[in-house]
């Protein structure tokens, strides 16, 4: 019998709902629910439809930025997959931003998800979207915390990251002298 409640959710979601989210939940969602079954295995449209809508129930419910940045990430991989290059890029950008929204509130603490590898994701998805500046501001702080890190093959990877991106601005710049 297919799920009656709508509610969609990861691994990462909190235990705990508080009542009047819960409340919330019931009325933007449950409600609404057309009775479906998505327990089996999914087709790509299918699983892009439960990551949507997990990721509303996150938003809905609060959860940690970081989480709902995931689901975003999740949903960009299967537009990929299926070459909608539109949805996978708003995708990355809705990813990047909450990314961005938990490093800067602090709410990847506690999870598995270390301040080194966030702030490298963060500058490769800025570095995907040619926001080059901004790409370049996260994998400093990375190469700026280094000694702080348990990583250090994410901060090799940054320092790569940072001379490749740092070649080819002076590529271009050779190639478009102002």
């Amino acid at each position: 019998m297919p799920p009656r409640c709508g509610f969609s959710f990861t691994d990462e979601f909190s235990k705990y709902i508080v009542p009047v989210l819960k409340t919330d939940l019931e009325k933007k969602i449950s409600r609404h629910w057309q009775p479906q079954d998505y327990g089996d295995i999914r087709t790509i449209d299918e699983a892009i439809k439960t990551y949507k809508l997990a990721a509303y129930c996150a938003l809905i419910k609060k959860e940690k930025k970081l989480t709902i940045a995931g689901l975003y990430l999740r949903t960009a991989w299967l537009y990929r997959k299926i070459n909608q290059s539109d949805q996978e890029r708003r995708f990355i950008n809705l990813a990047t931003h909450e990314y961005i929204e938990s490093y800067l509130s602090d709410d990847f603490k506690g999870t598995s998800m270390s301040e080194t590898k966030l702030l490298y994701l963060i500058a490769e998805l800025l570095r995907r979207q040619d926001k080059v500046d901004e790409a370049v501001k996260y994998l400093s702080k990375v190469i700026e915390k280094q000694h702080l890190s348990t990583e250090p093959k994410i901060v090799e990877m940054a320092k790569e990251r940072w001379y490749e991106m740092r070649e080819s601005f002076k590529e271009q710049k050779r190639n478009n002298p102002a």
